[in-house]
């Protein structure tokens, strides 16, 4: 089905993902050991953007 966000878009719903490239993705050897907490961070903080700007377009 692809990416996490797919079973969203086929249902009508808008959706989007942010990658962050690492070693390993989707596979026993991608631990929690290896992600990177700014990597993560600045995803995060990317996300809450996107929100806040798009609920200020949609009350307009």
């Amino acid at each position: 089905m692809g990416s996490d966000q797919m079973s969203f878009s086929v249902a009508g719903v808008v959706s989007s993902a942010i990658g962050i490239a690492g070693e390993n993705p989707h596979t026993p050897l991608d631990t929690i050991e290896k992600v990177n907490r700014q990597s993560l961070a600045k995803a995060g903080e990317l996300m809450v953007r996107i929100v806040l700007i798009t609920d200020q377009l949609l009350k307009k």
